[in-house]
Parts: structure tokens; C-alpha cells; sequence
């Protein structure tokens, strides 16, 4: 990860094709376009082939994403709370395609996922003036987390997808710490792992 500022810049590296020997990069150039500076890094990656991450849909996350967001949980037992917004457009599927998440778990071990629970996305307010859209996911009401079709959530009229929520808590002495979590999922029938990697600190 390479800081500039106050903005985190995520370096992600996808493999097209599957390997047996370890690669190694111990040399990346990052280009800034606004300032129009080059940024030459020294690092000591190797990269490993893990065949549970062949999938061919991602989850982006960002903190300027409205169909993702972390709020802060002052309660220590509880750690962190996660919202992750799904839906079949942003995961360039239409109402004709199934998405059944199965379940979703850490892979990293110094990292707990709590209390899983999901809600059915209703952001279509109507109101006089028409329909508008308004993603007020917070005041949803949460169940726990139980195997769901993004297929059956949606109709573009009231239901748009499903928001999961879950709490991340670290025991780690580290002030900040990354992980990912891998969503087991049916798409069309073909099962596929699918991760999403995403950083939490400790108080």
C-alpha cells in the first residue's frame, strides 16, 4: 500500500493465468496524473497461486462507495460494524441472472466476523413528485444472515438487492489490519469463492 496525503492507494494484482513457482516483484513505478510525478517503490512481493480465488465477479470497495461503508461501534465487544450493499446491476448481472450467496467467512485468523445478518434493500421512496431513490440501509430491519438470491430481492420497482451487515473485531496488537473475507456463492449455477479484501483498525 503506498500513502500520499491523507489518500490510501490499494496496489491489486490479478493473475490471468494459474502458476506453480512463486513470482516475485521487488520493483512498481506509480504514476500521479494530477501532479503529473512518477513514484518509483521498492517492495518484496511474492505471489502464490490459490486456486479458491478463480472467480470471475469482484466486490470493489471504497470509502467514497455508496454500496459500501464502515460505521464505527463504540462498544469494544462488538469491534466494527461492515455494511456491504449487493446488487445485481453493480455486479453487471440482470434481473434474469441468480446470485445465491451461501455463506461468507474471514480467511485471516487474528480477524472475527460477528453477528451476520442481512436486509432486503428498499431504496425507492415514493412520494407525490414521483419515485426517487434513497439508501437509508442503517434503519433497516436485520435478520440473521441465512442463504439468499439477490435475484429474489429485486424488482427495480421496491427491492433492490440485500445489504449485509456483520462486526469485525481484531485482538491484534496492530493499530490497523487487513484480511479478506470470502463469500461462497452460486451464480447461474456455477459455484464460485469470491473475496472481498478490506482493512479494519483496533483501538
Amino acid at each position: 500500500m503506498v500513502s500520499k496525503g491523507d489518500n490510501l492507494f490499494d496496489l491489486n494484482i490479478t493473475c490471468l493465468i494459474a502458476f506453480e513457482d512463486k513470482i516475485k516483484i521487488d520493483y512498481i513505478k506509480f504514476y500521479y496524473e494530477e501532479d503529473n510525478v512518477y513514484l518509483d517503490m521498492k517492495y518484496n512481493i511474492s505471489l502464490i497461486y490459490n486456486e479458491d480465488y478463480v472467480n470471475s465477479f469482484s466486490f470493489s470497495y471504497s470509502g467514497n462507495n455508496p454500496n459500501s461503508t464502515f460505521v464505527n461501534v463504540n462498544e469494544k465487544d462488538k469491534g466494527v460494524s461492515y455494511y456491504l450493499i449487493l446488487r445485481l446491476q453493480q455486479l453487471g448481472l440482470s434481473k434474469s441472472d441468480s446470485f445465491l450467496i451461501k455463506d461468507f467467512d474471514f480467511l485471516n485468523s487474528d480477524l472475527s466476523l460477528l453477528n451476520k445478518q442481512y436486509a432486503i434493500n428498499t431504496p425507492y421512496v415514493s412520494t407525490e413528485n414521483g419515485i426517487y431513490y434513497d439508501i437509508n440501509y442503517l434503519e433497516y430491519d436485520y435478520q440473521d444472515f441465512n442463504e439468499v438470491d439477490l435475484k429474489d430481492c429485486t424488482d427495480n420497482r421496491t427491492m433492490d438487492g440485500i445489504v449485509l451487515k456483520f462486526n469485525i473485531l481484531t485482538d491484534s496488537s496492530f493499530k490497523f489490519q487487513g484480511g479478506d473475507i470470502m463469500f461462497s456463492c452460486i451464480i447461474n449455477g456455477d459455484s464460485h469463492k469470491i473475496p472481498l479484501h478490506i482493512q479494519v483498525g483496533s483501538e
